[in-house]
């Protein structure tokens, strides 16, 4: 659900064999004007010290995290299930220097009315969403962003470089007030 756009350029491909409830943008200024706002919020994910961060590395798997700002300096990957566990107001923030990648039906839970909206995922490099994961939240990526087969993102995928890539997969945006 939602709106596919790129900029620069008009390639838009695998549509409409795939699905889209929203509008296709293919460098038109509505997706010119996406592309200058996904380049800002990247850059204010990326540039926030506030809350004090906490580090995370390695395997997010079998973690439950609160709201907050957590950072990795290299890459970030989930095997199994990772919970955001919070109220509806709750934020997280994951800024991860190089790539995001989950494992075949790993899964990010959230609990406690935490919801999709206020999940961001800042990734230094590309991002891949494995087989039959589900993930929640906003990708922004500075490369690319594959969902492999069967995969479900609860978010936004914006890639700022390069492509983003569904095999069989599904994005629903979620509703905002």
């Amino acid at each position: 659900s939602g709106d596919i756009g790129v900029w620069p350029g008009t390639a838009v491909t695998g549509f409409p064999s795939g699905a889209v409830t929203g509008a296709i943008h293919a460098g038109d200024v509505a997706a010119q004007t996406a592309q200058g706002d996904l380049t800002k919020a990247y850059l204010d994910l990326a540039g926030r010290t506030a809350p004090a961060p906490q580090t995370v590395a390695g395997d997010l798997g079998g973690t439950t995290l609160a709201p907050g700002l957590y950072k990795s300096t290299s890459s970030l990957g989930i095997t199994g299930d990772v919970t955001l566990a919070g109220p509806a107001d709750g934020v997280w923030v994951f800024q991860i220097a190089s790539f995001l990648t989950t494992q075949n039906g790993s899964r990010v839970v959230l609990t406690g009315g935490a919801v999709p909206k206020n999940v961001s995922w800042q990734v230094g490099s590309s991002a891949t969403i494995g087989t039959t994961s589900t993930f929640q939240g906003n990708i922004l990526a500075l490369d690319s962003i594959s969902l492999n087969t069967g995969a479900k993102l609860n978010g936004r995928a914006l890639a700022r470089n390069a492509a983003v890539t569904l095999d069989n997969g599904t994005i629903v945006v979620p509703t905002c007030p």
